[in-house]
């Protein structure tokens, strides 16, 4: 029986060898692949950070900052052409150019693609499609100077030049359309690269974005100069008003005092008798006079405050004394409104360092609201004491109240509450207004508190240490 040769087999370290080789192979083009992508993920995020710093540091126009992203898009990607076009500043839906850059060496003239200005009817605006890739080669003139909203001049020079495809993606943030981008190839639309594509969509997100960022901030900063131009109007037409309240409270004093005074006159009987009808008439007309006059001084504090003329002149005033007074004063009316006012004045009270005329107006002015909003039937309490540390003045009433909501706006110029409107149409909003500064000048402060249809309390306070004169 004859032996078999045995077939010559390859040492096992030749077969090793050819497996370390396609490993060593596999590996070397994985390490060239992630390093490609570790590239162009670190280019990506490069440009992205140059297009952040942009949009932060630039306090230029829109197109100047368009400009910009265009040439930092231009210096990063190998493409001869770089454009981008945001909304036209007449408001139409062509878009106008914010920047476009041509590489050196490209016959292309950028004055000329200025006159390009893509229109927002053309179909694919309206399509779900982010991008798209177009060939200048395949479009006829006419096709392409409607898809870019340009003349046929124009688009015959693009087809006759350097450019034979583009890619264009739309430029959204808050899900609206705020620009178009437009990168453009010498070569065929197959010479645009995936990885190209994939860097140029994320560009598109973030140029989108930057757009959007600047554009709201330029609408921001118009409303802010038209805010601040309706502003000083404003403060003219209240300089105006002032100037006029101030005139005209100064002309209507004189006139106002001699109508007070032979109203006076008569009701004293130095004209002859009167009869109690007559009398009562009189007494209504005298009133309504002297509401005129605290008005008017009211409205030329107003007008003192806002000139800087407002003046405290302190001397030393019996407030006990002066409380009393105005009660008596206002008793009748408050008699006439079927109100009980009362007022228990203190037995001992310090002379205090205050200016008469105006705590004399603004003690008047709190008795005087809580007569007209208190209805008929109900009470006034009025009270002045001294402390070892402060003295406190207060009218209580069983009035209407402030409403909660309405509290904080009560001391505001002109402000008066909606039940204190409907009850008394004729006040001004000015008495608690200048109340509040007279006692605040003084280094006083103001008491309040209020419960709606349950009444209010209205008042002021002094730490005596401010106000007793000085020994």
């Amino acid at each position: 029986m004859a032996l078999r040769r045995a077939q010559p087999k390859l040492p096992r370290r030749i077969n090793r060898k050819r497996q370390l080789e396609k490993d060593l192979e596999h590996v070397t083009q994985e390490m060239y692949r992630r390093n490609k992508e570790l590239a162009d993920t670190n280019r990506t995020l490069s440009l992205l950070r140059t297009i952040d710093a942009l949009v932060l540091e630039s306090r230029d126009s829109i197109n100047i900052l368009g400009e910009q992203i265009a040439g930092a898009i231009s210096r990063t990607i190998e493409y001869p052409l770089v454009a981008i076009y945001g909304p036209s500043s007449l408001g139409t839906e062509r878009l106008e150019s914010y920047g476009i850059v041509v590489a050196n060496g490209i016959a292309l003239e950028p004055e000329r693609l200025e006159d390009i200005k893509p229109t927002t009817k053309h179909d694919w605006y309206k399509s779900s499609d982010k991008d798209r890739l177009v060939s200048l080669v395949r479009v006829t003139s006419h096709q392409l100077a409607y898809y870019l909203g340009c003349s046929s001049e124009i688009a015959e020079y693009l087809k006759t030049g350097p450019i034979k495809s583009a890619y264009v993606a739309k430029l959204t943030a808050r899900q609206k359309l705020v620009g178009v981008m437009v990168v453009g190839s010498s070569e065929p639309a197959s010479g645009f690269i995936t990885p190209d594509l994939s860097l140029l969509q994320r560009l598109a997100e973030a140029v989108g974005i930057a757009l959007d960022n600047k554009l709201l901030f330029e609408e921001n900063q118009q409303v802010l100069s038209q805010i601040r131009h309706a502003n000083n109007r404003l403060r003219e037409l209240d300089h105006s008003k002032d100037e006029f309240i101030s005139m005209a409270s100064h002309q209507l004093r004189t006139p106002l005092t001699t109508i007070k005074g032979y109203l006076s006159m008569v009701l004293e009987g130095d004209v002859g008798p009167v009869t109690k009808s007559e009398k009562q008439m009189i007494q209504q007309a005298f009133d309504s006079a002297e509401r005129m006059v605290f008005l008017i001084g009211d409205l030329l504090n107003v007008s003192r405050l806002q000139s800087g003329k407002f003046i405290i002149e302190n001397k030393p005033t019996d407030l006990a004394k002066m409380v009393g007074t105005e009660v008596g004063q206002l008793s009748e009316t408050a008699e006439n409104h079927k109100l009980k006012l009362t007022y228990a004045k203190p037995e001992k009270f310090p002379i205090l360092n205050l200016d008469d005329t105006k705590i004399r107006q603004v003690v008047m002015n709190f008795i005087d609201n809580a007569i007209f909003y208190t209805p008929g039937g109900g009470s006034i309490d009025v009270t002045l004491e001294a402390t070892p540390t402060e003295v406190i003045y207060t009218v209580t009433d069983t009035g209407l109240g402030v409403p909660k909501a309405e509290q904080h706006h009560l001391f505001s110029k002109f402000y008066r509450a909606a039940n204190a409107r409907k009850m008394r149409p004729d006040g001004t909003g000015l008495g608690l207004f200048m109340a509040k500064k007279v006692i605040a000048a003084q280094g006083g402060a103001i008491i309040f508190k209020s419960t709606e249809g349950r009444g209010s309390t209205f008042g002021f306070s002094f730490p005596r240490a401010k106000v007793e004169p000085k020994s």
